[in-house]
């Protein structure tokens, strides 16, 4: 085989490799989001997964609430990111004015950190544009790694546009227990309800 076709033919089966690893991580996210939003499927009509788990929460213990609604994305995002920030800014706002008492907050946690970092130190002024009260945090990546795995969070860059990055958009509300956090249900629906995310706010 000569020099050029060989190299066109490794050329051809890098590309190749590539298409097939893109479609694995596809099929890899589409089973992952599966299994999490089985509730959703099966009788759980409000769109909530109950939850009994305590876990260790670094970025949550300097919360002055008794009571947390985590959402995770990134810095950038243009689409799921801004349709659930707003819609918890929607429900945070009259749940803010009926309860002037209570202690909930809402925090951003900025997924950017292991795969654009030049995104870092903006999670906050991109979480206080949906809302003044909003948290936006941007963890070191092992942190960010860890809490992840706890929350069951994936994030993947996009193949069409490495500043995208994929991931799982549920909406995640926590009691504080002592020095661990309590989850208390995982919000499961996209595009998020307003009226859903007030109700559960009024839970915690």
């Amino acid at each position: 085989m000569a020099t050029s076709e060989k190299a066109a033919f490794e050329n051809g089966g890098g590309g190749r490799k590539k298409v097939i690893f893109g479609i694995f991580l596809i099929g890899l996210n589409l089973a992952w989001l599966f299994v999490l939003a089985l509730p959703v499927f099966n009788g759980d009509g409000d769109g909530f997964l109950t939850t009994n788990r305590r876990i260790q929460a670094p970025f949550l213990d300097r919360s002055p609430h008794a009571g947390e609604v985590v959402y995770f994305g990134f810095v950038g995002c243009d689409v799921a990111c801004p349709v659930a920030l707003n819609a918890l800014a929607r429900a945070y706002e009259p749940f803010s004015g009926e309860n002037p008492t209570a202690s909930v907050g809402v925090t951003f946690v900025n997924l950017a950190a292991n795969h654009h970092p030049e995104l870092n130190d903006m999670a906050d002024s991109y979480a206080k544009a949906f809302h003044p009260d909003f948290r936006g945090v941007d963890l070191p990546p092992m942190e960010l790694k860890q809490m992840a795995r706890q929350f069951g969070v994936y994030a993947t860059p996009s193949l069409a546009d490495p500043y995208q990055v994929g991931h799982g958009g549920f909406i995640y509300f926590l009691r504080r227990a002592a020095s661990q956090w309590a989850f208390v249900s995982t919000y499961l629906v996209y595009p998020p309800q307003s009226e859903a995310l007030l109700g559960a706010m009024k839970s915690l």
